[in-house]
């Protein structure tokens, strides 16, 4: 009888052993020792409540019982030991899968905002907006054709003060907007300098 609790112990010693080295293979091989734990635990069950019950045929029935007790209980408390191993392999997992997209999302959030520019770009955040302003600059001069001399402009067919109009309207729209990335990026950084960094996965 103790020969078969040892060589038992040593088993779900084994067994323990190889469920923590599996344990980051990933979710199918945990779902395969999640139910290998149970039908260990089924096992072991029917096999403590047959012993159990061949104690109620002995001379000393009390004590029969409390060793195949305390046989179970060892049992199944090792079996609980490795399911909060394989949970916390779990864990581990999803919180790691979390992190990745977190990180990801940051990185798109962070090219998002500088203008879809990749990370590895060598342009800086003045050249950025010196380009914009250029680029404002441009759209602000009058085409210097024949054309726009005439009272009517060819393209669209408006007047020449309401095409005037119109690129002064958009002029001023543009530095309006490049103000207002100005604002937030500098709100972003003054945010950013005020957050201390989250700290590094263990």
């Amino acid at each position: 009888m103790r020969r078969a609790w040892f060589a038992m112990a040593i088993l779900m010693g084994a067994v323990g052993a190889w469920a923590q080295e599996d344990a980051f293979q990933g979710l199918p091989s945990m779902a395969q020792e999640r139910a290998r734990i149970d039908t260990l635990r089924r096992q072991q069950t029917a096999e403590f409540n047959a012993q159990e019950r061949a104690c109620q045929d002995r001379f000393a029935v009390v004590r029969c019982t409390n060793d195949v007790n305390a046989r179970r209980r060892a049992m199944q408390s090792e079996l609980k030991r490795q399911e909060a191993s394989l949970h916390d392999a779990e864990r581990r997992q999803r919180g790691a899968e979390q992190l990745k997209r977190t990180e990801e999302k940051a990185v798109e959030n962070a090219q998002r905002l500088s203008g879809m520019e990749p990370s590895g770009g060598s342009m800086t955040e003045e050249d950025r907006r010196k380009a914009q302003e250029d680029k404002v600059r441009q759209h602000a001069k009058p085409p210097a054709t024949a054309a726009s001399a005439t009272p009517v402009e060819k393209s669209g067919g408006l007047e020449a003060g309401t095409a005037a109009a119109n690129r002064a309207d958009y002029v001023r729209k543009q530095e309006a907007a490049l103000q207002r990335k100005k604002d937030r990026e500098k709100r972003l950084q003054e945010k950013g300098a005020s957050t201390a960094p989250l700290p590094a996965a263990p």
